[in-house]
């Protein structure tokens, strides 16, 4: 580690450089909304990479204070892409992982509620279905009250010197999420990177065939 390393590093971040990616279990089907004022969802073309692109702006919530809320008219911008990997029609949980292309508070929360599919366990932006969460499946992989099932997967950073390529740090699956993994979906494995991404309509053919 350098001087010269650490100000590299330090400007990368105050400029958002870096990339970020997020594994989560989500309660339900993700399901774009109709835009509303400058909030919108759409699922991506395979051609820009797939995944549902989200730009709903947030807001502090004044009714909750500590949480945020989609703010279409007075909230800062705010953009995340949810990748879709797998869905548990019987029990309906969806596996994403989620790229972080702003950086606002509970972003991924916020916007994952509206999606109409929070994030598994997430008391605070699913009131009903957190607790009803982690006293099923929940029991199942030692999900603690307060721990919504969202992970830091991976961060990439610009390289200190110039013609190296970016750095990249991982970080293993928790065990909570890792057994709900392995019990939901065994054909999977552990590693994010390996996973399939399937399309919306996939989503909903395995909902109608689990009918």
């Amino acid at each position: 580690k350098t001087p010269q390393a650490e100000a590299a590093l330090g400007a990368a971040f105050r400029s958002r450089t870096t990339a970020k990616r997020y594994i989560a279990l989500l309660s339900g089907r993700p399901n774009p909304p109709r835009p509303v004022g400058g909030a919108s969802a759409r699922e991506r073309p395979e051609a820009e990479g797939g995944g549902i692109a989200v730009e709903a702006p947030l807001g502090r919530d004044a009714a909750r204070p500590g949480r945020s809320v989609v703010d279409a008219a007075g909230g800062k911008p705010a953009s995340s892409v949810f990748r879709l990997h797998a869905y548990c029609a019987e029990r309906r949980v969806a596996l994403v992982s989620v790229d972080l292309l702003t950086g606002r508070l509970h972003q991924i929360r916020a916007h994952a509620a509206f999606l109409a599919a929070p994030v598994a366990a997430d008391d605070a932006y699913d009131e009903a279905g957190g607790p009803a969460f982690r006293a099923s499946l929940g029991v199942l992989a030692g999900v603690r009250r307060g721990r919504p099932l969202l992970h830091a997967w991976s961060m990439s950073v610009p390289h200190p010197a110039p013609a190296a390529p970016p750095l990249q740090v991982r970080a293993p699956l928790p065990p909570d999420m890792a057994a709900l993994v392995e019990r939901l979906w065994p054909e999977l494995g552990l590693d994010p990177a390996a996973w399939p991404q399937l399309s919306l309509s996939q989503l909903e053919t395995l909902e109608t065939r689990a009918m």
